[in-house]
Protein backbone atom coordinates (compact mmCIF):
# COMPACT_ATOMS: atom_id res chain seq x y z
CA UNK A 1 0.00 0.00 0.00
CA UNK A 2 0.60 3.86 0.19
CA UNK A 3 2.61 5.59 2.82
CA UNK A 4 0.00 6.22 5.02
CA UNK A 5 -1.39 10.11 5.29
CA UNK A 6 -1.46 12.13 8.59
CA UNK A 7 -5.12 11.12 9.30
CA UNK A 8 -4.77 7.49 8.20
CA UNK A 9 -1.44 7.79 10.74
CA UNK A 10 -2.91 9.27 13.76
CA UNK A 11 -5.09 6.20 15.11
CA UNK A 12 -2.54 3.43 15.04
CA UNK A 13 0.26 5.96 15.61
CA UNK A 14 -1.35 6.83 19.38
CA UNK A 15 -2.27 3.03 20.18
CA UNK A 16 2.04 2.06 18.78
CA UNK A 17 2.87 4.50 21.54
CA UNK A 18 0.26 3.43 24.04
CA UNK A 19 1.83 0.13 23.95
CA UNK A 20 5.94 0.93 24.61
CA UNK A 21 6.15 1.48 28.06
CA UNK A 22 9.20 3.99 28.04
CA UNK A 23 7.86 5.69 24.57
CA UNK A 24 9.29 5.91 21.35
CA UNK A 25 12.37 7.49 19.11
CA UNK A 26 11.25 8.60 15.64
CA UNK A 27 12.75 5.30 14.17
CA UNK A 28 11.07 2.79 16.65
CA UNK A 29 7.93 4.85 15.48
CA UNK A 30 8.63 4.67 11.63
CA UNK A 31 9.80 0.94 12.12
CA UNK A 32 6.24 0.39 14.27
CA UNK A 33 4.35 1.95 11.74
CA UNK A 34 5.83 0.21 8.89
CA UNK A 35 5.24 -2.93 10.05
CA UNK A 36 1.67 -1.89 11.19
CA UNK A 37 0.89 -1.06 7.72
CA UNK A 38 3.09 -3.81 5.75
CA UNK A 39 4.41 -1.28 4.36
CA UNK A 40 7.06 -2.51 1.39
CA UNK A 41 10.88 -0.92 1.60
CA UNK A 42 9.79 0.84 -1.40
CA UNK A 43 7.33 2.73 0.57
CA UNK A 44 9.58 3.26 3.11
CA UNK A 45 12.29 4.54 1.62
CA UNK A 46 9.60 6.67 -0.51
CA UNK A 47 11.59 10.30 -0.64
CA UNK A 48 10.03 13.95 -0.40
CA UNK A 49 10.33 15.75 -3.59
CA UNK A 50 13.59 17.69 -3.87
CA UNK A 51 15.29 15.63 -0.61
CA UNK A 52 18.12 13.11 -0.59
CA UNK A 53 17.15 11.92 2.83
CA UNK A 54 13.99 13.02 4.03
CA UNK A 55 11.18 10.53 3.64
CA UNK A 56 7.26 10.52 3.27
CA UNK A 57 6.79 8.35 6.05
CA UNK A 58 8.99 10.36 8.74
CA UNK A 59 7.56 13.86 7.29
CA UNK A 60 4.49 12.85 8.00
CA UNK A 61 5.15 11.13 11.72
CA UNK A 62 6.46 14.89 12.41
CA UNK A 63 2.89 16.70 11.58
CA UNK A 64 0.85 13.87 13.39
CA UNK A 65 3.24 13.68 16.18
CA UNK A 66 3.02 17.52 16.64
CA UNK A 67 -0.73 17.36 16.54
CA UNK A 68 -1.07 14.84 19.02
CA UNK A 69 1.14 17.04 21.08
CA UNK A 70 -1.08 20.20 20.46
CA UNK A 71 -4.14 18.17 21.34
CA UNK A 72 -2.55 16.72 24.47
CA UNK A 73 -2.68 13.51 23.61
CA UNK A 74 0.91 13.05 23.50
CA UNK A 75 3.50 14.29 25.81
CA UNK A 76 4.77 17.85 25.10
CA UNK A 77 8.75 17.02 23.48
CA UNK A 78 11.25 17.09 26.79
CA UNK A 79 14.63 17.18 24.45
CA UNK A 80 14.78 13.42 24.87
CA UNK A 81 13.04 12.55 21.82
CA UNK A 82 11.29 9.90 22.69
CA UNK A 83 7.37 10.06 22.37
CA UNK A 84 5.27 9.19 25.07
CA UNK A 85 1.64 8.84 25.18
CA UNK A 86 -0.13 10.91 28.29
CA UNK A 87 -2.61 9.77 30.50
CA UNK A 88 -5.71 11.60 28.27
CA UNK A 89 -4.19 10.27 25.13
CA UNK A 90 -4.24 6.89 26.76
CA UNK A 91 -7.79 6.89 28.02
CA UNK A 92 -8.30 7.83 23.65
CA UNK A 93 -6.53 4.88 22.15
CA UNK A 94 -9.02 3.43 20.12
CA UNK A 95 -10.54 6.31 18.70
CA UNK A 96 -12.23 6.15 21.83
CA UNK A 97 -13.27 9.54 23.91
CA UNK A 98 -14.22 13.01 23.65
CA UNK A 99 -10.48 14.19 22.81
CA UNK A 100 -9.69 12.23 20.14
CA UNK A 101 -12.86 13.05 18.57
CA UNK A 102 -12.13 16.58 19.15
CA UNK A 103 -9.06 15.69 17.52
CA UNK A 104 -9.93 13.92 14.75
CA UNK A 105 -11.43 17.00 12.12
CA UNK A 106 -8.57 19.26 12.18
CA UNK A 107 -5.30 17.43 11.20
CA UNK A 108 -5.76 18.43 7.73
CA UNK A 109 -6.51 21.74 8.32
CA UNK A 110 -3.17 22.95 9.73
CA UNK A 111 -1.67 25.52 7.33
CA UNK A 112 1.13 24.16 5.07
CA UNK A 113 3.21 27.01 5.69
CA UNK A 114 2.60 26.10 10.05
CA UNK A 115 3.30 22.10 8.74
CA UNK A 116 6.75 23.54 6.99
CA UNK A 117 7.95 25.32 10.36
CA UNK A 118 6.96 22.65 12.50
CA UNK A 119 8.54 20.03 10.41
CA UNK A 120 11.78 22.56 10.24
CA UNK A 121 11.74 22.35 13.55
CA UNK A 122 11.79 18.69 14.35
CA UNK A 123 14.35 18.32 11.37
CA UNK A 124 16.72 20.87 13.87
CA UNK A 125 16.03 18.91 16.83
CA UNK A 126 17.31 15.63 15.10
CA UNK A 127 20.06 16.89 13.41
CA UNK A 128 21.55 18.67 16.32
CA UNK A 129 21.10 15.25 18.17
CA UNK A 130 23.29 14.05 15.50
CA UNK A 131 25.60 16.50 15.61
CA UNK A 132 25.89 16.64 19.12
CA UNK A 133 26.64 12.61 19.08
CA UNK A 134 29.15 12.81 16.56
CA UNK A 135 30.93 15.61 18.58
CA UNK A 136 31.12 13.26 21.49
CA UNK A 137 32.86 10.81 19.29
CA UNK A 138 35.65 12.66 18.01
CA UNK A 139 39.16 12.49 19.90
CA UNK A 140 40.30 15.00 22.34
CA UNK A 141 42.56 17.14 19.52
CA UNK A 142 39.97 16.62 16.96
CA UNK A 143 37.73 18.98 18.86
CA UNK A 144 39.99 21.56 19.80
CA UNK A 145 40.12 21.57 16.08
CA UNK A 146 36.65 21.74 15.61
CA UNK A 147 35.43 24.77 18.54
CA UNK A 148 38.81 26.76 17.10
CA UNK A 149 37.43 26.47 12.95
CA UNK A 150 33.93 27.23 14.61
CA UNK A 151 35.08 30.63 16.86
CA UNK A 152 36.92 31.42 12.79
CA UNK A 153 33.42 31.12 11.00
CA UNK A 154 31.69 33.18 13.68
CA UNK A 155 33.87 36.01 13.54
CA UNK A 156 36.56 36.01 16.59
CA UNK A 157 39.28 35.88 13.81
CA UNK A 158 42.69 34.30 13.21
CA UNK A 159 42.86 30.95 15.18
CA UNK A 160 45.62 28.54 16.23
CA UNK A 161 45.13 25.20 18.71
CA UNK A 162 47.66 25.13 21.37
CA UNK A 163 46.49 22.10 23.33
CA UNK A 164 49.28 20.26 24.66
CA UNK A 165 51.04 19.31 28.15
CA UNK A 166 51.13 21.76 30.47
CA UNK A 167 49.52 23.96 28.30
CA UNK A 168 47.57 25.05 31.78
CA UNK A 169 43.97 24.73 29.95
CA UNK A 170 44.76 27.11 26.58
CA UNK A 171 43.65 25.24 23.90
CA UNK A 172 43.34 27.91 21.23
CA UNK A 173 44.28 31.07 20.54
CA UNK A 174 42.09 33.62 18.55
CA UNK A 175 43.13 37.49 17.78
CA UNK A 176 41.87 39.71 14.85
CA UNK A 177 44.59 39.77 12.94
CA UNK A 178 47.49 37.39 11.85
CA UNK A 179 49.70 39.17 13.46
CA UNK A 180 48.68 38.64 16.81
CA UNK A 181 48.78 42.52 17.30
CA UNK A 182 44.83 42.82 18.45
CA UNK A 183 43.53 41.52 22.40
CA UNK A 184 44.03 37.67 22.01
CA UNK A 185 40.60 35.86 22.80
CA UNK A 186 42.00 31.85 24.44
CA UNK A 187 40.00 29.19 24.02
CA UNK A 188 39.79 26.02 26.52
CA UNK A 189 37.58 22.86 24.81
CA UNK A 190 36.41 20.27 27.23
CA UNK A 191 35.05 17.16 25.35
CA UNK A 192 33.26 16.03 28.59
CA UNK A 193 30.71 13.26 27.77
CA UNK A 194 27.09 14.13 28.72
CA UNK A 195 26.70 13.55 32.17
CA UNK A 196 29.92 15.05 33.44
CA UNK A 197 29.51 18.32 34.07
CA UNK A 198 32.35 20.79 33.71
CA UNK A 199 32.96 22.29 37.54
CA UNK A 200 34.12 25.34 39.07
CA UNK A 201 37.94 24.03 39.38
CA UNK A 202 38.29 24.40 35.80
CA UNK A 203 36.93 27.36 35.63
CA UNK A 204 38.96 28.68 37.79
CA UNK A 205 42.18 27.14 36.22
CA UNK A 206 41.48 28.68 32.89
CA UNK A 207 40.63 32.00 34.45
CA UNK A 208 44.05 31.74 35.90
CA UNK A 209 45.65 30.76 32.36
CA UNK A 210 44.39 33.90 30.53
CA UNK A 211 47.04 36.27 33.13
CA UNK A 212 49.59 34.02 31.27
CA UNK A 213 48.59 34.81 27.78
CA UNK A 214 48.06 39.09 28.81
CA UNK A 215 44.17 38.43 27.88
CA UNK A 216 41.01 39.43 29.92
CA UNK A 217 38.76 37.33 27.35
CA UNK A 218 38.23 33.54 27.46
CA UNK A 219 35.39 31.27 25.79
CA UNK A 220 35.06 27.74 27.33
CA UNK A 221 33.39 25.18 25.15
CA UNK A 222 31.92 21.80 26.32
CA UNK A 223 30.35 19.17 24.43
CA UNK A 224 28.72 18.39 28.11
CA UNK A 225 26.80 20.86 30.02
CA UNK A 226 28.27 23.41 33.31
CA UNK A 227 27.72 23.30 36.98
CA UNK A 228 24.33 24.36 38.08
CA UNK A 229 26.41 26.71 40.45
CA UNK A 230 28.43 27.71 37.48
CA UNK A 231 25.40 28.63 35.23
CA UNK A 232 23.10 30.31 37.97
CA UNK A 233 26.54 32.73 38.72
CA UNK A 234 26.59 33.44 34.55
CA UNK A 235 23.87 36.06 32.67
CA UNK A 236 23.68 35.31 29.01
CA UNK A 237 26.24 32.55 29.52
CA UNK A 238 28.86 35.23 30.45
CA UNK A 239 30.86 34.44 33.82
CA UNK A 240 32.72 37.07 35.31
CA UNK A 241 35.54 36.88 37.62
CA UNK A 242 37.24 39.91 38.39
CA UNK A 243 38.78 41.45 35.27
CA UNK A 244 38.09 38.61 33.19
CA UNK A 245 34.83 37.55 30.58
CA UNK A 246 34.51 34.37 29.84
CA UNK A 247 31.72 32.67 27.40
CA UNK A 248 30.63 29.45 28.33
CA UNK A 249 29.42 27.63 25.50
CA UNK A 250 27.51 23.76 26.28
CA UNK A 251 27.20 20.99 24.33
CA UNK A 252 23.79 22.05 22.76
CA UNK A 253 24.50 25.75 22.24
CA UNK A 254 27.90 24.39 20.51
CA UNK A 255 25.90 22.00 18.17
CA UNK A 256 23.39 24.88 17.35
CA UNK A 257 26.40 27.19 16.20
CA UNK A 258 27.32 24.51 14.15
CA UNK A 259 24.54 24.17 12.48
CA UNK A 260 23.87 27.89 12.41
CA UNK A 261 27.09 28.60 10.83
CA UNK A 262 27.57 25.78 8.31
CA UNK A 263 30.52 23.68 10.77
CA UNK A 264 29.63 19.78 10.05
CA UNK A 265 26.69 20.22 8.34
CA UNK A 266 25.98 21.14 4.17
CA UNK A 267 22.70 22.28 3.07
CA UNK A 268 20.93 19.93 1.25
CA UNK A 269 17.81 21.72 0.49
CA UNK A 270 16.79 25.44 0.13
CA UNK A 271 12.79 26.40 0.34
CA UNK A 272 11.66 30.27 -0.88
CA UNK A 273 8.42 30.73 1.37
CA UNK A 274 6.24 32.97 -1.06
CA UNK A 275 3.29 34.59 0.05
CA UNK A 276 0.98 36.58 -2.26
CA UNK A 277 1.70 40.23 -2.71
CA UNK A 278 -1.83 42.21 -2.40
CA UNK A 279 -0.90 45.18 -2.97
CA UNK A 280 0.62 44.32 -6.38
CA UNK A 281 -2.66 43.23 -7.41
CA UNK A 282 -4.43 46.07 -6.16
CA UNK A 283 -1.92 48.50 -8.03
CA UNK A 284 -1.44 46.60 -11.34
Amino acid sequence: MAVPTPKELRDPLLELVSKSENGLTYPQLAEAVAEHFSLSEEDRQQLLPGYRSRTVLVQNLYIVVNHLRKNELLLPADGSKVIRISEQGRGSVGGNGPAIAAAADDLGDTPPEQRLSLAYGEHFETLLEEVLENIRSINPTAFERLVVNLLEEIGYGYGIVTGRSGDRGIDGILTKDRLGLLEKVCVQAKRYNDGNPVGMPDITQFVGSLDDQHTNQGVFITASSFASTITKDSKSGIMTMGSKSIRLIDGRELAELMIRHGVGVVTEITYAVKKLDANYFAEV
